[in-house]
């Protein structure tokens, strides 16, 4: 998995990337929420973040409701990301960030070069896939390998 966002503030654009796995895009969209405010908590106080939604926000707490375990088809499978939705539930709760959904003809100015950063940050983690298997073991639904805040993460690991 590839994802990427770019930041705009009052201190200018910033491209920031992950690379690594996860069982769906809601997960490592939430990975890169958490992952930016993280980075800039203190520095800007609420994050506006455009995405093309993130249904787990939904569905996390249905799962809990029912004892732990996924939602659906996957019902007796425990859900292993709590402790990702949960930190990135509770900082929405507390308005340290707040979700734009949008739909086909309504991306924001950023959206191609966010798509091709992402594009290049899957082929890191295509990379990296040999240490997959291991990284499962303790975490089975999601990890970010490796993040950066380059405009193109091949060039940064081609040095």
């Amino acid at each position: 998995m590839g994802v990427a966002a770019v930041v705009r503030s009052l201190s200018g654009v910033s491209p920031h990337w992950l690379a690594g796995y996860a069982k769906s895009d809601d997960m490592a969209r939430a990975a890169m929420v958490q992952h930016l405010l993280t980075l800039h908590r203190e520095a800007s106080p609420q994050l506006l973040v455009w995405s093309n939604g993130m249904d787990a926000l939904k569905h996390v707490p249905a799962a809990r409701l029912n004892g732990g375990m996924r939602s659906g088809k996957n019902k007796r499978t425990p859900f292993a990301a709590y402790a990702l939705f949960d930190s990135v539930e509770a900082a929405l709760r507390r308005g340290e960030w707040h979700l734009q959904a949008f739909g086909g003809g309504e991306e924001p100015g950023d959206y191609d070069t966010a798509q091709r950063l992402a594009q290049r940050a899957l082929w890191v983690a295509r990379e990296r896939a040999v240490e997959f298997p291991s990284h499962r073991k303790d975490h089975p639904d999601w990890w970010m390998l490796e993040d950066g805040s380059t405009p193109n993460p091949l060039a940064e690991r081609n040095e």
